[in-house]
């Protein structure tokens, strides 16, 4: 998929994304509207997917954190979009791969207390912060030592075997938001955002296709521990003028159970859907490429490639529709 960065369209191209977004108000009065619905709305949508509640602290394993991870300070928990929600600088340094795609899976792993390589972040320029509660922990670049590896969190107890994933934060406008609110209204067990443009390396930065920088690498190490992917990314509809969609949805080169009822569960809140059948513009959006996508399919791994367009990602009902359906979806596969 080629995306452009919508701030450096040009006056055209800025005029014909103007129409499209005025074609979206009938939708974002429509999912303002069924904001007072929307939590029967969700509930009856986990129930008809799974035929079971929301979670509560059931959807939680008891875990004693070593000594070392106790002893960390406690942020806000607010700050976790402060922390994994705002993208990269487009002109973020990327250096230290090799050191990276070694040692960062490592250390990633180790979040989750199952590693044998020692707990020594701080040895490798990074640090970890854990959230209101205690059980959120961070992986974040220590002030002054980002070298465009990549921030990545880890829900300790999570019974959610899910990984989301955000493989173009800068491109991608607002994809790492939408990745955030996923990660936490889902439960996620883990989430990774990309540490650099895609566009960075002279193009290789591109994590989705490129296992250069370090994004894979901690894909891969994660795969045995989850049964989902869910990789987010999104497209500027004055890319795609004849794409009728909002969202679209593709296991990429695998298969995933319950795609379609995803479909339609999105389609109930006022969302437009297109699931890939044939190469047609939907199926550009498919992720059939993606790198990840593929090491899911050979793992047995479910991947749910997300593509959404710009005018959901910047429109928080739209995007609160979004994440609340699919985290409904997320619980019930999980």
């Amino acid at each position: 998929m080629v995306v452009v960065d919508e701030e450096t369209m040009p006056d055209g191209v800025h005029q014909k994304a103007d129409v499209v977004r005025q074609a979206t108000s009938a939708r974002r009065s429509l999912a303002a509207a069924l904001g007072i619905g929307m939590t029967l709305v969700l509930g009856l949508a986990a129930i008809v997917l799974a035929g079971r509640e929301a979670p509560t602290d059931d959807a939680f394993e008891s875990v004693d954190l070593p000594d070392p991870l106790v002893a960390l300070p406690v942020v806000p928990r607010d700050d976790l979009l402060t922390l994994l929600g705002i993208p990269p600088r487009a002109d973020q340094v990327v250096a230290d791969l090799a050191v990276g795609r070694e040692v960062l899976p490592r250390l990633v792993v180790g979040l989750g207390l199952e590693s044998e390589a020692g707990f020594h972040p701080a040895d490798h320029g990074l640090e970890v912060r854990r959230l209101d509660g205690g059980s959120l922990l961070v992986l974040v670049p220590a002030e002054g030592r980002d070298r465009g590896w990549g921030r990545h969190a880890l829900r300790v107890g999570s019974r959610a075997s899910v990984h989301v994933e955000v493989p173009h934060p800068v491109t991608d406008r607002a994809s790492a938001q939408l990745g955030v609110e996923l990660f936490e209204a889902s439960s996620a067990r883990h989430l990774t955002v990309a540490g650099a443009s895609r566009r960075s390396i002279e193009g290789r930065g591109d994590a989705a296709h490129d296992d250069l920088v370090p994004f894979d690498a901690v894909h891969r190490a994660l795969l045995p521990r989850v049964s989902l992917v869910v990789q987010v990314h999104g497209w500027a509809t004055a890319n795609h003028p004849d794409l009728d969609a909002d969202v679209v949805l593709s296991p990429g080169i695998g298969r995933l159970d319950g795609l379609d009822l995803l479909a339609r569960s999105l389609e109930a809140v006022g969302l437009r859907v297109c699931v890939p059948t044939s190469f047609d513009d939907c199926d550009r959006l498919a992720g059939r490429t993606n790198l990840q996508g593929a090491s899911a399919a050979e793992a047995g791994v479910g991947f749910l490639h997300l593509e959404v367009a710009d005018t959901v990602r910047t429109d928080d009902d739209l995007r609160a529709a979004l994440v609340g359906t699919i985290a409904a979806w997320i619980r019930s596969n999980a």
